[in-house]
Formats: structure tokens, C-alpha cells, sequence
């Protein structure tokens, strides 16, 4: 079902959005005919399909190079679309009823670059909460739950002296609420190699403010002249409180 989800969702954008050619490039590009492979799925030939190897991959990360653009758009959409999904699920089925006193919540390995060309046109991170602590937004209030308290730990190195810039987004929109904070690693002087930072002060989030049950962590950086700075191996501790 997920697999056909998003092969619609990918042919509805496609067409709703004029992107014809796309369709069109795709298919020269991997050697076929879409509407063929479509028309050969069938009741009888139909399996599970899970993640990982030969299974299920976001479709804008099999994109060509060329369609980089249109793979970042396709996934902030994505990302709305399977939000509003999410937003219908009911968590009583959860059956870890006892609060941890700290989450620890694996982000990513991967590294970011980050200049200061302004905080939107930086790589970002989607953190969900059902995923984070194991509960949506209304479990949360209900319990009585109203912020998060969120400690950064990543790998940190600078190509330029400068300020480092974190910022809790409660949506991917530019008007979204925010939350900051800046941080000055190695002030006066550049550390070009990577070193574990955690941060001892939290970036608090409002937990009624998480309607969308989601939370964007994005970068920036500020100083004289050029300020980049790279990010990996992001962790996040969070304490409910």
C-alpha cells in the first residue's frame, strides 16, 4: 500500500504541477515505461515489501542529479502529506506507559554543511515525536506533559572562526514558531578538525505548539566574513517535563 501511495503521489505531482517532462525523463532515464510496470502489478503477484535492501526507498533519492531541486520539494511535501496521515492515528496502542526521565533519539550520521547564506537555505532535520519519545502531541498534554527540554550532542568542526546557530522550528514553514540558540565553538580562531559538542543548555520547546507532531531542526551561522561550519553524527537527549 505504501509503495502504491507513493507512486501516485509521485504521478499526481507530476501532473498537478505541470512537470510533465519529468514523467517522461524518468522513464528514458531508468530504461522503461512506468505505465507499463503499473499496469503489470496485480492481486495474484502482489508481496510484502519491507525497507532495506531491494525493498522500499523514497522516491526523491532515486532521482536523477539533475532533478536535485525538484527531490528537495518532493520530500518537504512528503513530509506533510504522511504528517497529516499520522495526525488521524490514534496512540493507545502504545504500551510504554512509563516516562524515561531522558530520551536519547539517534538523528543522523551523515554530514551537513552549513554557511551563512541564511538559515532556509541550510539541510535540515524532521524529528517526530512518535518517534523521539514514543508519543504524539495529544498523549503528551493529556498527561499533563507541556515542554521539552532538547540537548544537542553532535560532531562540530569549522572551515571559518565564527557563530554557530541552531533553531526549533515547530513546522517546515518560514513563519513557523522558532526556537534558538548560538553557540561560539573555538571563539577567536577556527577548529578545522571534528569534536564531540553537547550542548548543557537546552533549546525548550512548548508542547502545544507541536500540532503538527513534529519538530525542524535547522542551522545557521553569523560572524566577520565567511562563517561555515559542518555538522554529523547528530543525537538528541530530551527530557519531558
Amino acid at each position: 500500500m505504501y509503495f502504491v501511495q507513493k507512486y501516485f503521489y509521485f504521478k499526481k505531482y507530476c501532473k498537478n504541477t505541470c512537470f510533465n517532462q519529468y514523467c517522461t525523463n524518468l522513464q528514458n532515464f531508468y530504461g522503461g515505461d512506468l505505465s507499463n510496470w503499473k499496469n503489470s502489478l496485480t492481486e495474484d503477484n502482489a508481496v510484502n515489501i519491507g525497507y532495506g535492501e531491494n525493498g522500499l526507498v523514497p522516491i526523491w533519492e532515486i532521482l536523477p542529479d539533475e532533478y536535485s531541486s525538484l527531490a528537495t520539494e518532493m520530500e518537504e511535501q512528503f513530509v506533510l502529506y504522511s504528517q497529516s496521515i499520522d495526525n488521524n492515528i490514534n496512540d493507545k496502542y502504545l504500551f510504554d506507559t512509563e516516562y524515561q526521565s531522558e530520551y536519547n533519539y539517534w538523528v543522523r550520521s551523515n554530514e551537513y554543511k552549513i554557511t551563512d547564506s541564511g538559515r532556509f537555505k541550510q539541510p535540515y532535520d524532521v524529528v517526530y515525536l512518535k518517534d523521539a519519545v514514543g508519543r504524539f502531541q495529544d498523549t503528551l498534554l493529556k498527561d499533563g506533559k507541556t515542554k521539552l527540554k532538547i540537548y544537542l550532542e553532535q560532531n562540530l568542526k569549522e572551515k571559518n572562526d565564527g557563530y554557530q546557530c541552531f533553531f526549533i522550528y515547530y513546522g517546515l514553514g518560514e513563519n513557523d514558531g522558532w526556537m534558538g540558540l548560538e553557540y561560539e565553538y573555538h571563539p577567536g580562531d577556527a577548529y578545522r578538525n571534528y569534536e564531540r559538542v553537547s550542548f548543557t543548555i537546552p533549546i525548550e520547546v512548548n508542547i502545544a505548539n507541536l500540532t503538527n507532531n513534529y519538530f525542524v531542526i535547522r542551522y545557521g551561522a553569523h560572524g566577520s566574513g565567511e562563517d561555515t561550519w559542518y555538522t554529523s553524527n547528530l543525537n538528541l537527549k530530551i527530557v519531558i517535563e
